[in-house]
């Protein structure tokens, strides 16, 4: 005899009420984060689900993975494995017929930022204290930029801030530079959380940064904008 899931009473596939339990749990343990891959193999080899919803759950867990990826867990934003894509991606746009009717884009500047003598924060004060400090400086940067900007963390200490920007006047570009120069690194500090939870003192640092702006039009490669950025950083490090 044909089970429910194989026909109806007129020979119309029905679900199998059970099969859609497990499939629904198994989705929400996909959503959450809380799902065992194990498990997961296990439902199809055991017919717990179907096929079909078994496809559809390896699609969900490999968009999952692919934004586990994507960004940095510590800090959250975007990290160094999305950074060439996205930034190709928007030049590409900057450039084509297309994207210049989509986006009143005329410049994107690129913005390299690390932490100052973040080695010495790191042996004085303890990882933890460093980690508060990546993230503190995370959340400034966010603090700073607009919707449709993105900030990627490229490194240990090291992060790039990407601005669509709709002008390409030279002047106005240094200005809004040396706006967000100032507003990162004013009042730059946190509350040292000890192992046991507790708070001790304030730690105060600085952030080095350099930038680089592409033009519409300009045949410069993404490799060599992040290159002049980073170079432009680092003299900014030590000039200080």
């Amino acid at each position: 005899m044909k089970t429910t899931l194989e026909t109806g009473e007129h020979g119309r596939r029905i679900p199998n009420p059970e099969k859609t339990g497990v499939f629904r749990r198994l989705k929400e343990s996909i959503i959450s984060g809380n799902y065992n891959l194990r498990e997961l193999k296990g439902a199809l080899t055991q017919e717990s689900i179907t096929v079909a919803q078994y496809a559809e759950l390896a699609s969900l867990l490999l968009e999952k993975l692919d934004k586990r990826v994507e960004i940095d867990a510590l800090t959250g934003v975007f990290s160094r494995a999305s950074l060439e894509l996205k930034l190709n991606r928007l030049k590409e746009e900057l450039n084509s017929t297309e994207g210049r009717r989509k986006l009143p884009v005329q410049s994107i500047m690129v913005i390299f930022l690390d932490i100052k003598e973040f080695k010495k924060l790191n042996d004085t004060h303890g990882h933890l204290a460093g980690d508060q400090a990546l993230v503190v400086a995370a959340e400034r940067f966010k603090g700073v930029t607009k919707r449709g900007d993105m900030i990627f963390r490229v490194g240990g200490d090291e992060f790039l801030i990407v601005l669509p920007i709709t002008d390409n006047n030279p002047d106005l570009l240094q200005s809004i530079f040396q706006r967000i120069q100032e507003q990162i690194n004013t009042n730059l500090s946190f509350s040292k959380i000890e192992p046991d939870g507790s708070q001790s003192e304030t730690i105060t640092f600085s952030i080095s940064i350099g930038h680089e702006v592409l033009n519409r039009g300009d045949e410069t490669t993404v490799k060599e904008i992040l290159n002049k950025a980073d170079q432009k950083m680092y003299l900014d490090k030590k000039s200080q």
